[in-house]
C-alpha cells in the first residue's frame, strides 16, 4: 500500500496536475484571444504561447517545491501558514514585477491557484479511497475470523 501511495503521489501531483494547468492555460489563453481580438495573429499566438510556457515552467517549480516540502511538515498550523505563503508571494511578485495591469494579475493568480486546489483535491479523493478499501479489508478480516 505504501507503493501505491508514493507511485499516485508522483504521478498525479509530478505528472498530471501541471500537464493539466498547462493543456487549461493555453485553452483559457487561446479563447480569450478570440474573444478580444478575434483571431489569431502570428506575433500574439507566439507571445501567448512563450507566456504561458515561461509561466508553467515557473509555477511548475514553484509548485514542487511546495509539493515536497508540504509532505515533511507535521504541525498542521504549519502547513496551513506554508500553503497560504506559496499561494500569495508568488502572485505579489508578479504583480509588483507585471508591467500589466491588474487583469493580467488576477488571471496569474486564477492560473497560479490552480494547481493547489488540484493538488488538495486530489489528495483528499487518494485518502477518501485508501480509507474505504481499508475498511473493506478489515470488515473482510474481521468475518474469516469469526
Amino acid at each position: 500500500m505504501k507503493a501505491i501511495k508514493i507511485l499516485f503521489i508522483l504521478l498525479v501531483n509530478g505528472i498530471f496536475i501541471p500537464l493539466f494547468t498547462l493543456v487549461l492555460a493555453f485553452v483559457t489563453a487561446y479563447l480569450s484571444l478570440i474573444f478580444y481580438w478575434g483571431t489569431l495573429g502570428d506575433q500574439a499566438e507566439l507571445k501567448v504561447t512563450l507566456g504561458i510556457i515561461f509561466l508553467w515552467f515557473t509555477l511548475t517549480s514553484i509548485y514542487v517545491i511546495f509539493g515536497i516540502s508540504f509532505y515533511f511538515i507535521k504541525n498542521k498550523y504549519i502547513k496551513i501558514l506554508w500553503t497560504i505563503l506559496f499561494l500569495i508571494l508568488p502572485t505579489l511578485y508578479y504583480d509588483y514585477n507585471s508591467p500589466y495591469d491588474y487583469r493580467i494579475t488576477l488571471s496569474f493568480a486564477a492560473y497560479h491557484i490552480t494547481y493547489y486546489v488540484l493538488f488538495f483535491v486530489s489528495n483528499k479523493i487518494f485518502f477518501y479511497v485508501t480509507s474505504r478499501i481499508r475498511q473493506r479489508t478489515l470488515k473482510s478480516s474481521t468475518f474469516f475470523m469469526q
